[in-house]
């Protein structure tokens, strides 16, 4: 339960094989289709992971196989009413902003159980939710262009505590300048239709967690893998051009029981969307692009999806039981991966990162993916791992799929992690 919108990740997979076919419907006939894959939101066919985000108030009940759960999403009007909801204006122009709301001019210095509305069509500073902030919502009031702001960030916990930003909204804003930085962890976060365009070097236009592992190791022992991360119809676009202006990736993180759809993500300068471990998560119906002009010295895009792990160990919420989590129960669906410009020979890798270290991916389904080739691409997905299923990927123009499993040159303790493939 919670205000709308609502993003529900559902897991079928005790049903049966994680390589099975189920049906998902999740009960809300309204919610449009894909603009990437022209599917309907309301359903999913095919791996047992899966996710949805429910737009309006009201109760409804998603079924698959013979399980079915109901959901209830409340009005935020209702749970932020009055007070709670706080309207801010540079221009203290408050037109359409919620009877009763406080208004200001300029972000609070918390956020805390609130819903902070900025107005359309204004620039503000950052958005930076201390650790200890829960149960919040950012969005946008009144007409016109997405209010811009420098940047989302969620730094590390304080001294003494693992308390991280969570359970919160990030929506319909243009994070025009700067990027969205969750550098330790947190849990419960939706970012949605939000533009994030970034100007100038950075490691990552979306940043979620890569510093996780550090901060537990020091002073932070209980903290947690981030958890329930949902992106969701964004537009992440970084600038074509030269390498000082161009971000080295438009996302990248550790994700727990997570789902990315609906997303554009183009233009870096190496890996467009890279994943160190993920478990249990759902990424489906983006459109992941490659479309950088290399420079001279020939680096230019290397993967459009690079998804590897970071050892062995099962993957749990905590860092500690599972510092070098393998990546697990996964499935990538309905995605459109590279273009036409692709400059890479491989356009995607469900693998090992290197040569260097054993990391292992199992339980994994790719399917229904289309791929966009380039002047130079001979692979579109390179894999390694065990329980890997691929079906129905597709090559843009007519074609299957070329899926090559690599095995060679891998350090001793790899070949438990090659196969079976289905």
């Amino acid at each position: 339960m919670g205000p709308a919108p609502l993003a529900v990740q559902f897991d079928a997979s005790g049903q049966g094989a994680f390589n099975g076919v189920y049906e998902f419907n999740f009960g809300d006939p309204s919610s449009g289709t894909w603009a990437v894959s022209g599917l309907a939101k309301n359903t999913q066919r095919g791996g047992p992971i899966a996710a949805h985000v429910y737009d309006a108030p009201g109760t409804y009940v998603a079924t698959v196989g013979g399980a079915s759960v109901t959901i209830t999403v409340q009005d935020p009007n209702t749970v932020y009413a009055g007070a709670s909801t706080v309207c801010v204006s540079t221009s203290a122009n408050y037109t359409s902003c919620p009877s009763g709301a406080l208004t200001q001019t300029g972000l609070p210095a918390s956020y805390a159980g609130k819903r902070v509305l900025l107005r359309r069509g204004e620039s503000f500073a950052a958005v930076q939710p201390l650790a200890t902030d829960t149960g919040f919502q950012v969005g946008a009031f009144g007409t016109g262009a997405k209010p811009r702001v420098l940047g989302v960030a969620a730094g590390g916990p304080a001294a003494g505590s693992s308390a991280v930003t969570s359970d919160w909204t990030v929506m319909d804003l243009d994070v025009g300048t700067g990027a969205v930085n969750v550098e330790a962890s947190t849990s419960r976060f939706l970012l949605y239709r939000s533009d994030v365009v970034r100007y100038g070097s950075s490691d990552a236009m979306i940043n979620i967690g890569t510093a996780a592992g550090f901060y537990q190791a020091h002073g932070h022992p209980t903290l947690r893998w981030p958890t329930e991360v949902f992106l969701v119809e964004n537009d992440v676009l970084g600038v074509v051009g030269t390498r000082s202006n161009s971000p080295n990736l438009t996302a990248m993180g550790f994700f727990y029981r997570s789902a990315l759809m609906g997303n554009t993500m183009d233009r870096a300068f190496e890996h467009t969307l890279r994943i160190w471990a993920t478990g249990k998560t759902f990424i489906a119906h983006n459109a992941i692009g490659g479309n950088h002009t290399p420079e001279a010295d020939g680096i230019g895009i290397r993967g459009a999806l690079k998804l590897h792990s970071n050892g062995e160990q099962t993957f749990t919420e905590s860092i500690a039981t599972s510092p070098t989590p393998a990546s697990s129960r996964v499935v990538v669906a309905n995605n459109r991966f590279g273009s036409p410009t692709y400059p890479g020979s491989w356009m995607t890798g469900l693998a090992p990162q290197n040569t260097d270290a054993v990391e292992g991916l199992e339980d994994f389904v790719a399917e229904n993916n289309v791929f966009v080739r380039g002047p130079h691409t001979t692979i579109d997905m390179t894999w390694k791992g065990r329980r890997m299923t691929k079906r129905g990927n597709t090559v843009q123009g007519g074609g299957a799929a070329i899926i090559s499993t690599i095995g060679a040159a891998f350090p001793p303790g790899s070949e438990r992690w090659d196969g079976p493939y289905y």
